[in-house]
């Protein structure tokens, strides 16, 4: 799989749920992170339970 977000500032699903901790910040553009929580305010159980799903597709 290659960078998600419209701007490839993750490289994983872990890290697009934060499952790997928060997302890195201040990072410059292209790849800054202004407004990209998505899924990180869903439950931990939630969001491996996505992760697990979107990788057996």
């Amino acid at each position: 799989m290659g960078r998600f977000l419209h701007n490839g500032s993750v490289e994983t699903l872990d890290g697009l749920f934060c499952l790997e901790g928060s997302r890195p910040s201040g990072l410059d553009a292209p790849f800054g992170d202004d407004g990209h929580f998505y899924g990180c305010d869903l439950p931990e159980d939630e969001r491996q339970a996505l992760v697990d799903w979107l990788q057996s597709i």
